[in-house]
C-alpha cells in the first residue's frame, strides 16, 4: 500500500525503459528502487552519499531480490515506495514496493541489502552514526 509508504518516488515510464516486448526492461525495476526511491528517501532524512563519502565510508549493495507481479508499459506511471529499513550493525536494507500509480496495483516487491564499507580497505565497518541517528 502507497499509504503505508515510508517514502514514495514517481516515474513514468517511458520508451527507453522497455524492451523488445514493449513491457519495461525487468532490471529497471530495482534501478528506479535503488537510484530514485532509495536516494530519494535518503535526502530526504538528510543523509548525502556525499558526507558519508568525506568521511572514508561508502556502500556496497550485498544483495538484491525483486518479485516480480505485473507488467508495465510506456506511459504507465508508478510509485517506488519504501515501507521498510532494517539496520544491521554493518548494513542497511531497504524493503519496498512499486505500484501502478493510478490503480495502486502492486507491481514488484523488493529489498536492496547495502553493506558499509571502508573506502579505502573495502573491508565493512560500522553504520555510521549520522545514518543510524537519522534512520532510528
Amino acid at each position: 500500500m502507497v499509504n503505508q509508504a515510508l517514502h514514495t518516488s514517481r516515474k513514468q515510464v517511458r520508451f527507453y525503459d522497455l524492451d523488445m516486448s514493449t513491457t519495461v526492461f525487468f532490471t529497471n525495476y530495482l534501478k528506479w528502487f535503488d537510484s530514485i526511491a532509495a536516494d530519494e528517501f535518503l535526502r530526504a532524512r538528510g543523509i548525502g552519499w556525499e558526507k558519508i563519502y568525506q568521511d572514508n565510508v561508502d556502500v556496497a549493495i550485498a544483495n538484491t531480490n525483486i518479485d516480480y507481479k505485473k507488467s508495465l508499459f510506456i506511459n504507465d506511471v508508478v510509485d517506488i515506495c519504501i515501507e521498510k529499513v532494517i539496520l544491521g550493525n554493518k548494513s542497511m536494507q531497504l524493503c519496498g514496493s512499486l505500484y501502478k500509480h493510478d490503480n495502486g496495483e502492486l507491481v514488484a516487491t523488493g529489498k536492496i541489502v547495502y553493506v558499509f564499507v571502508d573506502v579505502s580497505s573495502r573491508k565493512p565497518v560500522e553504520v555510521p552514526e549520522q545514518v543510524r541517528e537519522k534512520l532510528s
